[in-house]
């Protein structure tokens, strides 16, 4: 019976899972479509360069920012629907309406406006949704429910890599405003269906004493080398993706579509390969996982000096795709894992601020990762392809630092 019980608890947490999981695809919807239309948007409203440059630094700006304040301030907070809740309810619609907004802006300042929103209440909600996953499941699940919670938010980029783009391509209105609806709609599901449970001690509170202390354990050690890591993969991965559609356009001599295929079959992979990294999570030891997951993506992005025609990459994307979905569920469970082991008997009232941090060093690599390829790319004299040693380095270094971890 008792086993029957762990059953039945599983299928219950694991059906409340897809819900929670419908945030992050919206916020991964938003996230992608500005990837995607920003940049072109603020082009059309007579913005340079240089201009278009800054404004969509900001959205790693307000990640570096607004992630650890807004998990610190979750963490912090006793009332239930103030804890988790309320950061999706709020931040996801009011992301979407300022999305919408960006989108129909006929004047730089109002368009430039909206975006600025999006990036606040898009960012502000990340670190407490993440910390509602290890709230509402139990320790045994955290893996599947990781690889779960990835599949969806992979989904996310694929809609706004090939289904919004296409859309777009007969009403530019209806796919803004599809976009914006996804964002809102999931928002509304996770946030009235899905259950916000408060730690029992998170009221009292750790002394300011117990808190200088422990915020120095999250710093140091293990954690800081977890989360070196995690800047690295994201300087991986997002400075090949900030210049992929450049480099298949001009060296493999593709179209733009054939590079949103490509991006695609990266995300659908990636999808697969986050399930099942989740299924399989508890039977390996999860630390030599992720070491071999980023190893393998290192070596696999060196292939891309190869690539001189379409059907290599189409080759190419899936098999870094599941590694990058390998990647990103292995490592969203296991940092409560490292969290419990760092602050054992009170890792429950700091996750939301550990995915802040964790957030903050994602951010870091998205922040250097189009500046330092840019440069090097200017460089080698136009050569896109020196992004896959970029890829290869980064994300051989972050398997190295990961290596260091006990």
């Amino acid at each position: 019976m008792a086993v029957d019980g762990a059953e039945v608890n599983t299928r219950r947490e694991l059906a409340e899972i897809h819900l929670l999981a419908q945030a992050g695809m919206g916020r991964n919807v938003g996230f992608a479509a500005n990837k995607v239309f920003a940049g072109p948007l603020l082009e059309a409203l007579g913005a340079s360069h240089p201009v278009i440059g800054v404004i969509l630094g900001m959205e790693g700006l307000f990640g570096v920012l607004l992630s650890p304040l807004t998990g610190w301030a979750s963490d912090r907070t006793s009332a239930a629907w103030l804890r988790r809740r309320i950061y999706v309810l709020v931040g996801l619609p009011v992301a979407a309406a300022a999305w919408v907004a960006f989108c129909m802006a006929h004047s730089q300042v109002l368009a430039v406006s909206g975006l600025m929103v999006f990036y606040i209440f898009e960012n502000s909600m990340t670190s407490p949704y993440q910390a509602w996953m290890p709230d509402i499941v139990a320790k045994r699940n955290w893996g599947l429910a990781s690889g779960y919670l990835n599949a969806w938010w992979l989904f996310g980029n694929l809609l706004s890599f090939l289904a919004i783009p296409l859309l777009w391509k007969a009403t530019h209105t209806g796919a803004y405003l599809a976009t914006g609806l996804i964002m809102a709609g999931s928002g509304l599901v996770t946030g009235l269906a899905v259950h916000d449970r408060v730690s029992p001690g998170i009221a009292d509170g750790p002394g300011e004493t117990a808190t200088r202390g422990a915020m120095r354990r999250l710093l140091r050690g293990d954690m800081l080398l977890f989360l070196v890591a995690q800047a690295c993969a994201w300087l991986s991965f997002e400075g090949a993706a900030s210049f992929f559609t450049l480099f298949m356009v001009t060296t493999v001599h593709g179209t733009v579509l054939d590079a949103a295929l490509a991006m695609a079959l990266f995300s659908v992979f990636g999808v697969v390969a986050a399930a099942a990294a989740g299924k399989l999570y508890h039977r390996f030891s999860s630390r030599s996982a992720l070491i071999w997951s980023m190893g393998a993506y290192a070596v696999i992005s060196l292939l891309g000096y190869l690539a001189h025609a379409v059907w290599f990459i189409m080759l190419f994307m899936p098999i870094t795709g599941a590694l990058w979905g390998a990647v990103q569920t292995v490592s969203f469970a296991y940092a409560v894992q490292l969290l419990d082991r760092t602050l054992p008997g009170e890792g429950e009232n700091w996750r939301a601020t550990l995915y802040g941090l964790m957030n903050v060093a994602q951010s870091a690599g998205l922040l250097l990762a189009a500046p330092f390829v840019g440069l090097l790319v200017q460089a080698a004299g136009g050569a896109y392809s020196v992004m896959f040693g970029v890829a290869a380095l980064a994300m051989a270094a972050g398997a190295v630092v990961m290596a260091r971890v006990r």
